[in-house]
C-alpha cells in the first residue's frame, strides 16, 4: 500500500494531455480572469434579505476594485446605493454573456 502523500499525486503530466500531437495549445486570453476584471464589468453578487437569508446571486456592475473588497451597483436597480462586498461573495460571468439577452 502506498503512503498517503503518494496516493494523492497526479502522475499524468500536462504534456501528455495535449489535444493533438505536434499542435501547440491555443494561448488563454487571460490566464486568471480575476486579473482582467475592470470597472464597469458585470459580475454576479450574492444577496441576503433583511432576515439574513441567502436569496441567490444577482447581476451587478463593478464600480470600484480594492484589495479584498469590491464596490458594486445592482445592474437592474442602479437607484439603490452602491455596496461593498468581499470577493468570496462575487462570481464572474462568462465573457460572452450579454445582460440584454441579445
Amino acid at each position: 500500500m502506498k503512503a498517503s502523500p503518494e496516493q494523492n499525486v497526479n502522475t499524468t503530466s500536462m504534456a501528455s494531455v495535449s489535444s493533438a500531437p505536434g499542435k501547440p495549445e491555443p494561448p488563454l486570453a487571460h490566464p486568471n480572469p480575476w486579473e482582467a476584471l475592470q470597472i464597469g464589468a458585470r459580475v454576479l453578487a450574492a444577496y441576503w434579505n433583511d432576515k439574513k437569508e441567502f436569496e441567490g446571486f444577482w447581476l451587478a456592475t463593478v464600480k470600484r476594485i480594492d484589495a479584498g473588497e469590491f464596490t458594486l451597483e445592482w445592474f437592474e436597480a442602479p437607484e439603490y446605493p452602491a455596496f461593498k462586498i468581499p470577493p468570496k461573495n462575487v462570481a464572474l460571468v462568462h465573457p460572452e454573456f450579454r445582460p440584454s439577452g441579445k
